[in-house]
């Protein structure tokens, strides 16, 4: 028989105890997340072991990196309505220039 791989995993029981927050809001995280600070959903990824939830310990490391994330990398991309203004004069007129 085959054994599962040796991770470091931690149930949720002990995950909260270590990290010191309530076990409810370990099980609220896996099954419905939070909102990240550009406001995506994150969920703290999980396995489900003979009825117990357990979490490794590099997943509580990414959880925890993403909500702690600096929203403003993410939005690099936004552009306000000004700056799409400009942006679509600036195409218009490259149009214009080609005769399309």
């Amino acid at each position: 028989m085959r054994s599962l791989p040796t991770k470091s995993r931690r149930n949720t029981t002990k995950l909260s105890q270590d990290e010191g927050v309530h076990a409810a809001s370990v099980h609220r995280w896996i099954r419905r997340g939070v909102l990240g600070p550009n406001g995506d959903r994150i969920r703290l990824r999980a396995s489900r072991i003979g009825g117990r939830w357990f979490v490794e310990d590099e997943d509580w490391a990414a959880f925890c990196a993403s909500l702690n994330a600096d929203p403003r990398a993410s939005q690099s991309n936004v552009q306000t309505p000004a700056a799409r203004s400009r942006a679509a004069l600036v195409a218009e007129a490259e149009l214009s220039r080609l005769g399309i």
